[in-house]
């Protein structure tokens, strides 16, 4: 089990299906919460989330430079770094 007690939320967001709340803890820890209970899911790291149409879960990290997938609760993977520096604060994950 997750020590969720004393791990402080710093952003959330809902699946498009409202089915999972995704969050970022302190300690830019990202886990999944299924609505209808259940056991939350370790993600990875990340400073922000953002969900896809298709419910892949995006994960932004490293300073804002970096955007990370995850999909069905699985550990985040690597998708692509924003070249010479610079910072993503959205995504449109459409």
């Amino acid at each position: 089990t997750l020590p969720l007690h004393d791990a402080l939320p710093i952003y959330a967001r809902w699946s498009p299906d409202g089915r999972t709340i995704a969050v970022v803890l302190a300690g830019e820890r990202v886990i999944t919460i299924p609505a209808a209970g259940g056991r939350p899911k370790t993600i990875g790291r990340g400073l922000s989330v953002f969900w896809g149409r298709d419910g892949t879960l995006y994960v932004l990290r490293n300073t804002w430079s970096e955007v990370w997938t995850s999909t069905n609760g699985s550990p985040e993977r690597f998708l692509l770094r924003a070249p010479g520096g610079l910072e993503i604060y959205s995504l449109d994950a459409d």
